[in-house]
């Protein structure tokens, strides 16, 4: 019965131990993302042009949903980027 009682125990930490981990990650790719909307953002802008980096997050109930709200504003700005890189 110990036994039984040990591996359960094991298996409940290793459970808590990933699920923290995965909490982690994904904070992890929200900061990025950030940055990455920040960082591009900072290179059109020395490509004078003007544009908004803002990412308007106060809807967003999770992580997920806040990394996918950056990620479209990257995606839009890659798209600025994109037009104003290779059109000169």
């Amino acid at each position: 019965m110990k036994t039984i009682n040990k591996v359960i125990l094991s298996g409940l930490s290793v459970f808590a131990l990933s699920t923290s981990a995965f909490a982690d990650n994904i904070s992890d790719d929200v900061r990025d993302a950030r940055s990455s909307v920040d960082a591009l953002g900072i290179q059109l802008e020395s490509m004078r042009v003007n544009v908004n980096t803002q990412v308007d997050t106060s809807g967003a109930l999770t992580h997920t949903q806040k990394l996918s709200l950056y990620q479209e504003k990257h995606a839009e700005l890659q798209g600025i980027f994109n037009s104003v890189h290779f059109s000169s």
